[in-house]
């Protein structure tokens, strides 16, 4: 097992009714019995491609050197889409061609190497249902140590897909970003990192919908029960939660809607 940690993470967009998690697990496992499974998340909304894709760039880096990442949120199932096999950042990852892996194609230095996988017409593989039948295979033998060069062909990053990475639109008085993720306990994420805060001059006013706050706070608890809060999430995003609630119910927010941090009337002078 040179090279490898012996760790594969999943992340899909299956949920747990089905069994289909469990499956993949099966398939890894009858290939590779020494696999380490970790279930990064199977919450990922139906086909949301930007949600996985910002989830994957965020949790990574928390795993040892060499784990191979298995991503299958897969709308194009079935149909032309290529599978990519990437080795950057020293992790493994494979995910379908469809832009989940954007945010490390967009660093080519960093990149060792990128091939897109061998796909062979095959009565027994299902069309829908490749993360069985294709990629979980492929992820027993990268943690067992196989080469990918023996699995795929080199494939440049610019002929990749890439999908669309929102970012805030920095003016002199306001930043204006949108929403881009509500997670498990309805928290609002945003595109606004605290770097973008940085940026202007407090005071300032958060905006989302019909709701304001004029204050980053540092955790949940310091506000009411039931309030709005703004601060910095683990991920250095600006979060809009509700202490003991569900922001996005309550704000009727959705992924894209408008958020605005404005300068205060007597700062934007």
């Amino acid at each position: 097992m040179t090279g490898r940690s012996g760790i594969i993470t999943l992340l899909t967009d299956f949920g747990y009714q089905d069994e289909y998690v469990g499956v993949m697990k099966g398939v890894i496992l009858r290939r590779f019995a020494a696999a380490s499974i970790i279930d990064l998340s199977h919450g990922i909304a139906p086909q949301h491609i930007e949600q996985a894709a910002a989830v994957l760039e965020n949790a990574y880096r928390y795993f040892p050197e060499k784990t191979v990442h298995l991503t299958v949120v897969d709308p194009g199932v079935g149909t032309g889409r290529h599978i990519l096999l990437l080795e950057a950042f020293n992790h493994f990852f494979i995910a379908p061609d469809n832009g989940i892996l954007t945010a490390f194609l967009h660093v080519p230095e960093n990149i060792k190497a990128l091939y897109r996988l061998n796909l062979m017409e095959d009565p027994a593989v299902s069309s829908t249902f490749h993360g069985r039948d294709i990629m979980a295979p492929v992820a027993a033998k990268l943690a067992a140590g196989a080469e990918m060069e023996d699995m795929g062909k080199p494939v440049a990053p610019s002929s990749c897909v890439a999908v669309a990475v929102s970012r805030p639109v920095i003016e002199q008085h306001q930043l204006r970003g949108e929403v881009t993720g509500i997670d498990h306990f309805g928290n609002i994420i945003t595109s606004i990192s605290a770097s973008d805060l940085s940026r202007l001059r407090e005071p300032f006013k958060i905006e989302i919908g019909n709701f304001q706050m004029e204050k980053i706070h540092r955790s949940y608890g310091e506000v009411a029960s039931f309030s709005l809060v703004a601060l910095i999430n683990s991920r250095g995003m600006l979060e809009i939660a509700r202490n003991m609630g569900n922001a996005a119910q309550y704000v009727d927010c959705r992924v894209g809607d408008p958020v605005a941090v404005r300068l205060l009337p007597e700062k934007a002078g």
